[in-house]
């Protein structure tokens, strides 16, 4: 499994005209910084199911099944565990909307916002599920599509990057604050 070091930071830090620490902060801020975990004896990548993004992509026909389609963005996530059963329920229903609705790796960029004009969205997850390296390029795709965001980190205004990186709700889980503590200790 291909690591992240340092040169890779800098690499795409360069490429985005941002500093290292910054796209850092994030990796720590999502996921303290671990990209995996073991689930059933294989090392998984990390992800959240967002069971308001399923609703939403699916026009809410699985609301009868509030542990996996729900209005709400807020409710509780529960172990990395219960996000892939929650995964897999989804994906039995709706294969590529379940994909869609999961935030993956080390820095839990959404699966709606994973961004290639080569790689489908199985293919991309094939890769973050063998190289570390990947979870920064599906980064870097999403900051080089989303302007707003890249902008913020760029600048460092954490409360911008918050809003565009995790959503109008940043401010309940103190998302700006942490972040921008976690950049200053780096």
């Amino acid at each position: 499994m291909d690591l992240l070091t340092d040169a890779d930071y800098e690499e795409v830090a360069n490429e985005l005209g941002c500093e290292s620490k910054a796209l850092k902060a994030v990796g720590i801020k999502e996921t303290k910084d671990q990209s995996f975990y073991i689930h059933l004896g294989d090392h998984v990548p990390k992800i959240l199911f967002e069971r308001h993004y399923f609703h939403k992509l699916t026009n809410g026909k699985y609301d009868d099944n509030p542990d996996i389609s729900n209005k709400s963005s807020f409710t509780k996530y529960g172990s990395y565990a219960k996000q892939y059963e929650r995964l897999i329920k989804a994906y039995a229903l709706s294969p590529r909307e379940a994909l869609m609705s999961a935030s993956w790796g080390k820095f839990q960029v959404m699966g709606a916002n994973m961004h290639s004009d080569k790689l489908s969205i199985e293919d991309i997850l094939y890769k973050i599920s063998h190289s570390e390296k990947n979870h920064l390029i599906t980064l870097k795709g999403y900051l080089l599509k989303n302007k707003n965001a890249l902008d913020a980190l760029k600048s460092k205004k954490w409360d911008s990057f918050a809003l565009y990186y995790n959503g109008s709700g940043y401010k309940k889980n103190n998302y700006d604050v942490l972040i921008k503590e976690i950049y200053e200790k780096l």
